[in-house]
């Protein structure tokens, strides 16, 4: 099995990674922490070492030299890299995206990282925002490639309220054939915008290998739901924490006004009814959700 982990600064990459390859015994690779460890050498920050990259190709070189070297020698392997997707023959690419916002804060929370401490979640929002920004720019000079861009990966998963072994559990299962999707959304990033139903007969369950997936609109990591309750009373009874999803065809949305509307009209007992009875939204209508 070889698996490439892509994705946004903080999404998790490393942690599932590590977690994954555990799973199946199989070796683990970041070169992030060989791109970081080339950093401390000079004495630089992890924001500092992406901005040397910028004009100092002999970093980037380095590290994609050991991915090449990695897929010639190496059958079975889970690499936690920007351009293993790229390199890498044979491979479930994988992208893990989760807002700047819920980045910060588990960067701040997490003291393993030697090269990325922060006075405050403002600052590491700030240096994440730098080094995305310079990423961005930096593989797009070396390869014309766009890191973010989803056609390059096999499959797409917020990260935003997902626990780790349930996404190490979809991956295995994509990994295993049992599904084909692409567009993956934890439960608890779907925001109602409906009013939950009284009295209604609970459908089956639904498998990973059924053909379901959620019309949504997504912002900001959360999925806006317009459809109709039995939709998501299915996306209640899907087997994992997370539910394939389509996203809506903008000929098919309410005007912004009416979007607006709406959520300005969700209400606390209506996420708690939709929570507490399907498992299904967050649980808070605090969401930075810009229509």
């Amino acid at each position: 099995m070889r698996v490439t982990l892509g994705g946004t600064l903080g999404s998790g990459k490393s942690t599932v990674g590590r977690e994954l390859a555990r799973r199946v015994n199989i070796p683990y690779i970041s070169t992030g922490q060989i791109f970081r460890e080339l950093g401390q050498i000079a004495s630089l920050d992890a924001l500092q070492t992406n901005l040397e990259a910028e004009t100092n190709r002999a970093l980037d070189d380095a590290v994609d030299g050991k991915v090449r070297v990695l897929d010639k020698t190496t059958p079975d392997f889970v690499i936690d890299s920007r351009m293993a997707w790229y390199f890498v023959d044979n491979a479930l690419r994988v992208f893990l995206t989760v807002t700047p916002e819920t980045a910060a804060q588990r960067i701040m929370a997490d003291r393993s990282r030697a090269t990325e401490h922060y006075a405050s979640a403002e600052a590491a929002l700030d240096a994440l925002r730098a080094r995305r920004d310079s990423e961005i720019r930096r593989y797009r000079r070396l390869y014309s490639v766009e890191i973010e861009d989803a056609s390059n990966y096999d499959m797409s998963v917020i990260t935003d309220g997902a626990e780790v072994p349930d996404v190490v559990d979809l991956i295995l299962r994509r990994a295993n054939g049992e599904t084909q999707e692409r567009l993956w959304i934890p439960k608890s990033r779907i925001l109602p915008l409906i009013p939950a139903p009284g009295n209604f007969d609970l459908p089956p369950r639904i498998s990973v290998k059924d053909d379901f997936r959620l019309p949504v609109l997504v912002r900001a990591n959360a999925g806006l739901f317009f459809g109709k309750p039995e939709d998501l009373i299915g996306a209640s009874r899907f087997e994992l924490n997370l539910v394939p999803f389509e996203e809506r065809a903008p000929d098919s949305l309410p005007s912004r006004e009416t979007m607006r509307s709406l959520l300005a009209q969700v209400t606390q007992h209506d996420l708690e009814q939709w929570r507490d009875r399907f498992g299904i939204g967050p649980a808070t209508t605090a969401f930075n959700v810009n229509l």
